[in-house]
């Protein structure tokens, strides 16, 4: 065997190695409580039943509270769609904690055509005070109604 022949054994091996290792490398076993799978998600927000328009929607993995995983914004008619990793994507299988806001970036009350609650309590702003949970499920609709209340 040439040192040629040897080399091209160890770089083949190699590969190999590295190749069957990968698919463990996804990070499941790490304990998070969200699978890497996107599934179409959305629902409605309503406050005091009224429907909440303009109001930023954050899904964060149940028990973190870092950068949220999906993101929506509610419609005229208080409803939204998730985006993961493009636009309506959905939301990765998981548990989830929900913070819900209608401020924008800047501050100011988001526009509207009077469909929208003014401002909703502080409360639903972080997933650690907000009491809002949602599981994104593999099979079924995931269509989730959170009616707020001030109280």
């Amino acid at each position: 065997m040439t040192w040629k022949t040897g080399l091209w054994s160890v770089v083949i091996a190699g590969c190999c190695c590295l190749a069957l290792g990968l698919p463990g490398c996804n990070g499941g076993g790490g304990g998070s409580s969200v699978d890497s799978k996107i599934r179409p998600a959305g629902g409605h927000i309503a406050m005091n039943g009224t429907p909440v328009a303009g109001a930023n929607v954050r899904f964060f993995v149940a028990g973190t509270s870092g950068t949220p995983a999906a993101t929506g914004t509610t419609d005229e008619s208080g409803n939204f769609m998730l985006t993961t990793d493009f636009k309506d994507d959905g939301a990765a299988i998981g548990t989830y904690d929900v913070a819900i806001t209608t401020a924008s970036a800047d501050g100011a009350e988001p526009k509207s055509d009077g469909a929208a609650a003014k401002s909703l309590p502080e409360k639903f702003a972080t997933p650690g005070t907000s009491g809002l949970k949602a599981e994104v499920k593999a099979e079924g609709e995931n269509w989730f109604a959170f009616d707020l209340s001030a109280k």
